[in-house]
């Protein structure tokens, strides 16, 4: 396994509490019977060594918190991690020494002229397209006969560019709508 942030000691430590509460059954279901040189169980020591890197990531009062915690049965990996940061606060944890950030101030304009110029650079690299633009890009990859959008799509296409006046005439035998003749 990789280095972890939580030391052998812990690890060590967390199974010899859990072990004085549930007794045999908690080391028993991780012994493979195999010894290492020392005469050390292997399934244990890999065991102890998941259970370092899996909780790497919690400080020592979540570990101390964990083993506070009633379980009902021998708890896994992940049935201890979870209840290392179950129904904690936090808040009490937090140093009321540090001010917060001030909120960021900017002018309206030149809010404004950033979206403006985000807006722009997002239309010109191929983001969101206008409703116009998108229907005339549909009705270029019918008129090509590459458009997979199927027959409902094609002739909405047709509908709405036929409603703003712009409608090719490849797309007419495709309008919901016909025009009266």
């Amino acid at each position: 396994m990789a280095t972890s942030a939580i030391d052998p000691a812990t690890v060590a430590m967390i199974f010899r509490t859990l072990r004085g509460r549930f007794g045999s059954p908690f080391v028993d279901r991780y012994r493979s019977g195999v010894q290492d040189a020392n005469g050390k169980d292997v399934g244990l020591l890999e065991t102890m060594d998941v259970w370092a890197h899996e909780l790497r990531d919690l400080s020592s009062s979540d570990i101390k918190h964990g083993l506070q915690v009633k379980f009902k049965f021998p708890p896994s990996c992940d049935e201890f991690a979870a209840a290392c940061c179950k129904d904690r606060n936090y808040e009490t944890q937090a140093n009321r020494n540090i001010k917060a950030l001030p909120a960021p101030t900017i002018d309206k304009a030149v809010a404004s002229a950033i979206l403006r110029d985000l807006a722009e650079k997002r239309l010109g690299s191929g983001g969101m397209l206008s409703a116009r633009e998108l229907n005339h890009k549909i009705a270029d990859q019918v008129a090509r006969g590459v458009y997979c959008g199927g027959l409902w799509c094609t002739q909405m296409t047709a509908d709405y560019l036929q409603s703003i006046g712009e409608l090719p005439e490849h797309m007419e035998r495709f309008l919901t709508k016909r025009r009266a003749a």
